[in-house]
């Protein structure tokens, strides 16, 4: 018989966790994140350049733009976990994305996402990308900057 404690510490693993975080996002999942996000959830985008990149969304925007924003997306971003480091409740990753745009351009970027986790949920995330790539991506989809806060 498997030792429940075990089985319970995997399962709220901080990197277990940004790994069902990514696994989500590449679905676009709103079931998956409804289980996975905790009432308090926050998440920032880091970027300083353009300010529009720079935001911070609780869990219910979060996922609205998440799901909402495929659409500005032929085959919206799929992100792939490059390296992980767990550090007590917290995880990072590096991740790259690749998706095509709804001209045929493709879309690639870098990321570093830090996780908080608390209690088998993440608490928080703050996404650093390569803003000038966003910027580029988003400007050909739109006239608009603040477009991108839908994030492929």
């Amino acid at each position: 018989m498997a030792d429940s404690r075990k089985t319970e510490s995997k399962a709220s693993n901080p990197v277990v966790l940004a790994r069902r975080w990514v696994s989500a996002l590449n679905a676009r999942d709103a079931s998956a994140f409804e289980t996975l996000l905790a009432p308090d959830f926050t998440y920032a985008g880091m970027a300083r350049t353009p300010p529009e990149f720079g935001v911070s969304w609780d869990r219910e925007t979060f996922v609205s733009k998440v799901v909402r924003g495929a659409g500005v997306m032929a085959k919206p971003v799929v992100m792939t976990i490059v390296s992980e480091i767990e550090a007590g409740e917290r995880a990072v990753l590096e991740a790259e994305g690749h998706g095509v745009r709804t001209d045929g351009g493709v879309y690639a970027n870098v990321y570093c996402l830090m996780f908080w986790t608390r209690d088998g949920r993440v608490t928080a995330v703050r996404d650093y990308c390569c803003t000038a790539t966003a910027f580029a991506h988003f400007e050909r989809l739109t006239d608009e900057p603040s477009a991108a806060q839908g994030r492929g």
